[in-house]
C-alpha cells in the first residue's frame, strides 16, 4: 500500500511540475496602443446574487475595475429579472448595463433595452421575442450549442444576436481527461488553462453566417460569469474579465450620464456595432474595421452601404497577424503574416463581410483573437418577419359560451356575466405569499383532440396581459396538463392555437392526439401574473377547428 501511495505522490509531483512548466512565463501579446476614445471595453453575460451568481454587484464591479473594464452587461436569470434589468448606473466607477436572461421553450435568451412588463414574460419563444421587441428590446440566443441547455430554434428564431463562444459552456463540456489537465494548469495560470479548452467555433460561425444571409444578426463572445461556484474549476469573475471582452463603439462615450451611456451601449449591441476579443492572448487597442465608399462615407459593423468601396482594417500591432475576411459565409481573402498597420481591400459584391483576426506567432495561433460583426453592402434588410398566416379552418365546432363556468382557488375571486352574445369574466388573483393562486374559465366536457386541429377564440380585455390555454387529459389514471400562452389586448383578437403547440409541463412523451381530454381551461395564474392582479376579459367565440 505504501508503495502505491509513493507512486501516486510521485505521479502527482511530476504532473504538477509538468503543468507549471507549461504555464510559466505565459503572457498575452504586448499591445502598447492606448484605448480608442470611441470604444468602451466591457464584459457581456454576467450573473450576480440577483440570481445564481456568487457575488454582489458591488463586488463584481470592484473586480471589473481591477481588470480595466469600462462596463459590464448584467444578465441575471428571471422572466424577467427586474433587479438586473433596471441596473443602468455606475458602480465602483464601472458602468452597469442592465439586462436579463430569460427561459423559453427553445432555450435561454439574453435580453436588454426594454421596460419590464407588469406580468411575467411567457416562455413560448415566438411570444417572448414579440413581447420584448414590441417594447423596444433586443434578444441574443444564449449558449446555443450547450449540451444541457441548447437553443433549439436557432435557425428559425428572429433574434438580434447569438453567442459564438461561451466560457461557462467550455467548463461544462470538459471530459474527465481534459478536466485533470485543466485542474493542474489552473493552479498556476487560470487563463492559460481556459485557453487550452478553447477551440475554433466552426459550427457556431456557420450557423451565424447562415442567419446573416437572411437578416442582420450580431455575434458575441460571452462570459456567462457566475463566480467561482466550484473552486479550481469555475474561474472567478476577475479571471474571466481578463479572458473575453467586447469593444463597443459609441459616438458619445462620456459616462457621467450613466443612463444615456447604457442606452448607447444597448443600441450598439443590437446593431452589432462592436467586436469581440480573446483578451487572454492580447488587448485589441488600436484595432478597427470599417467600410469606406468612394465618397469617403464610412459604414461600420452592423451598418449598410449601397456603394462599392474598400474595407479598411487597422492592425497597429508589433506582431504579425492573420486576417481572414468572410463574404456571405465563404472565405473572401486570407492574408497571412500581415505586418501592415492599415490594410485596404476593394469590395463591390453585395452581401455581408466580417473579419477574423489571429495572432500568427502566438501559442494559440489557431484561436480567433478578434471577431468583428458583419458590414453589409446592399439594401438594408429588416430583422422582422411577417407572422405566418392563420391555418385554414375547414370546419368550426363552436362551444356554447353558457357551458363555461368560472373557477378559482380559495384565495382568488372570479365571476361570469352573460351579455348578448358574449361573456365577461371578472377575476382577481389572490394576495397570499407562496401559495399558488389562479382563476379560470372551465369547459368540463370530454372530447378527443384527435378529432380537431386546434382551438379558436375571439377575446379582449381592458389591458394587455398573458393567459393560458390549458387542456387536461388522462393517461394511465393520471391527469396531464397541456398548455400554451397567449395574449389578450384592448382590441378584439381572433387567436388560433394549434394542438401541436400545446406542451406538457410534466415532460410527457405521449402524443396528445392519442389521449382523451376531460376539460379545457382559460387560466390566469401566478406563473404569468402578479398577486392581486385583476381584469375583466370578454369572450365572444370559443371553438375547435378541423
Amino acid at each position: 500500500m505504501r508503495k502505491i501511495i509513493r507512486l501516486l505522490l510521485a505521479f502527482l509531483l511530476v504532473f504538477l511540475c509538468w503543468s507549471f512548466l507549461k504555464t510559466v512565463g505565459y503572457q498575452p501579446a504586448f499591445n502598447g496602443n492606448p484605448p480608442d476614445f470611441y470604444y468602451l471595453k466591457g464584459a457581456y453575460h454576467i450573473h450576480s446574487t440577483f440570481s445564481d451568481g456568487t457575488a454582489s454587484l458591488q463586488e463584481i464591479c470592484t473586480q471589473a475595475k481591477k481588470a480595466g473594464l469600462d462596463f459590464i452587461v448584467l444578465t441575471d436569470h428571471g422572466n424577467p429579472n427586474s433587479d438586473s434589468l433596471n441596473q443602468d448606473k455606475i458602480v465602483r466607477d464601472v458602468l452597469v448595463v442592465g439586462g436579463t436572461e430569460v427561459s423559453t421553450t427553445a432555450g435561454h435568451l439574453v435580453c436588454f433595452g426594454f421596460k419590464p412588463p407588469a406580468y411575467n414574460l411567457v416562455s413560448y419563444l415566438p411570444l417572448t421575442l414579440n413581447e420584448i421587441r414590441r417594447s423596444g428590446g433586443s434578444c441574443f440566443a444564449a449558449h446555443p450549442f450547450d449540451a444541457k441547455i441548447p437553443f433549439t430554434q436557432l435557425e428559425q428564431a428572429v433574434i438580434d444576436g447569438m453567442e459564438i463562444l461561451n466560457c461557462y459552456h467550455l467548463i461544462r463540456s470538459i471530459n474527465p481527461f481534459k478536466l485533470l489537465i485543466y485542474l493542474g494548469e489552473n493552479l498556476f495560470h487560470t487563463n492559460y488553462a481556459m485557453l487550452k479548452l478553447l477551440f475554433y467555433p466552426g459550427d457556431a460561425l456557420r450557423a451565424w453566417d447562415a442567419k446573416n444571409r437572411k437578416r442582420p444578426v450580431a455575434g458575441i463572445f460571452a462570459l456567462d460569469a457566475h463566480g467561482a461556484k466550484i473552486p479550481l474549476i469555475v474561474p472567478a469573475y476577475y479571471e474571466l474579465f481578463k479572458f473575453f471582452n467586447i469593444y463597443v463603439r459609441v459616438e458619445q462615450p462620456e459616462r457621467k450620464d450613466a443612463a444615456r451611456c447604457a442606452e448607447d451601449i444597448k443600441a450598439a449591441l443590437a446593431r452589432g456595432n462592436f467586436f469581440s476579443v480573446l483578451e487572454a492572448i492580447g488587448s485589441a487597442n488600436g484595432f478597427d474595421f470599417y467600410f469606406q465608399d468612394k465618397a469617403e462615407r464610412i459604414s461600420r459593423a452592423g451598418e449598410f452601404s449601397q456603394s462599392e468601396g474598400e474595407l479598411i482594417i487597422k492592425t497597429p500591432f508589433e506582431f504579425p497577424t492573420r486576417l481572414k475576411i468572410i463574404h456571405n459565409g465563404q472565405v473572401f481573402r486570407d492574408i497571412r503574416n500581415n505586418s501592415r498597420q492599415i490594410v485596404k481591400i476593394a469590395v463591390k459584391e453585395q452581401g455581408f463581410y466580417r473579419l477574423e483576426v489571429f495572432q500568427e506567432e502566438s501559442r494559440f495561433s489557431n484561436l480567433i483573437w478578434i471577431l468583428s460583426n458583419p458590414i453589409y453592402l446592399g439594401a438594408p434588410r429588416s430583422k422582422e418577419e411577417t407572422e405566418p398566416a392563420a391555418e385554414d379552418h375547414l370546419a368550426l365546432e363552436q362551444i356554447f359560451l353558457t357551458a363555461l363556468k368560472a373557477e378559482q382557488n380559495q384565495a382568488s375571486q372570479s365571476r361570469l356575466e352573460i351579455e348578448n352574445e358574449l361573456i365577461r369574466w371578472n377575476f382577481c388573483l389572490g394576495q397570499s405569499g407562496k401559495q399558488d393562486f389562479w382563476s379560470a374559465l372551465a369547459y368540463r366536457k370530454e372530447f378527443s383532440p384527435a378529432d380537431y386541429n386546434g382551438l379558436v377564440l375571439e377575446i379582449r380585455s381592458e389591458k394587455r396581459f398573458p393567459l393560458w390555454i390549458n387542456l387536461r387529459s388522462i393517461s394511465a389514471g393520471k391527469e396531464i396538463d397541456w398548455r400554451q400562452e397567449f395574449f389578450v389586448d384592448q382590441e378584439w383578437q381572433k387567436i388560433v392555437i394549434p394542438f401541436r403547440q400545446l406542451r406538457s409541463f410534466q415532460k410527457q412523451s405521449e402524443d396528445l392526439k392519442k389521449l382523451k381530454a376531460e376539460a379545457l381551461f382559460i387560466v390566469a395564474d401566478n406563473m404569468l401574473l402578479p398577486a392581486g392582479f385583476k381584469a375583466a376579459v370578454e369572450l365572444r367565440l370559443l371553438g375547435f377547428y378541423k
